[in-house]
């Protein structure tokens, strides 16, 4: 349901974009401490979604994500979160290009998100499945993949989609411009919490 977190952003935008990249900056310092190691490989894994495609028209609506924003409805909310976390990855690829990092769809997993959904929404996404969720354990497949693999088989700041397929993303979520000012509007977030 529409809420917001703690600190004043939109509940899924807040835990699914902004609670990673306090997590992330507060591990910066000894990551790139890390890379600096003798065969260093420091990865950075984004778990996104798929559905980021459905974030609204303009990819995300930085006025509002302060708001509940009740009227996106809640997968729009979802999506625009997922896009965040892709952006963003390919942000610190640029960034830190010592950085691995990367973001992945693990498919459709049959987890207590897709179990406590609504009738129609469960419909949706069962039907989007093939009728045929992935557990748990194998919607952790693409996760493990990215973080295991070699390096010679995984590119920083793609998108993959299970298990280790490089995928096409969409305009938006290729847009570097959208990633830089969602990077600017991180960091000023971040100031203001003192991280």
């Amino acid at each position: 349901p529409p809420a917001k977190t703690r600190d004043g952003h939109e509940v899924q935008f807040g835990t699914n974009h902004f609670g990673h990249s306090v997590l992330f900056k507060l591990l910066l310092p000894t990551m790139l401490r890390t890379t600096e190691l003798p065969g260093a490989d420091v990865r950075l894994v984004f778990l996104a979604s798929s559905l980021y495609s459905q974030a609204p028209r303009g990819g995300i609506l930085f006025e509002n994500v302060h708001c509940i924003q009740e009227n996106l409805g809640t997968w729009t909310r979802y999506a625009q979160s997922k896009l965040a976390n892709i952006l963003y990855a390919a942000e610190v690829a640029r960034r830190y290009p010592k950085i691995t990092a990367v973001s992945l769809h693990p498919g459709i997993v049959g987890t207590g998100l897709v179990n406590d959904l609504g009738l129609f929404s469960k419909a949706l996404v069962y039907i989007g499945a093939g009728f045929r969720p992935k557990s748990p354990e194998d919607g952790a497949r693409n996760g493990l993949w990215a973080a295991t693999t070699a390096l010679k088989n995984i590119r920083s700041g793609a998108y993959y989609e299970p298990v280790g397929k490089e995928a096409k993303l969409n305009s938006t979520a290729r847009d570097e411009d959208l990633a830089k000012k969602l990077w600017d509007w991180t960091e000023e977030q971040l100031k203001a919490i003192d991280i």
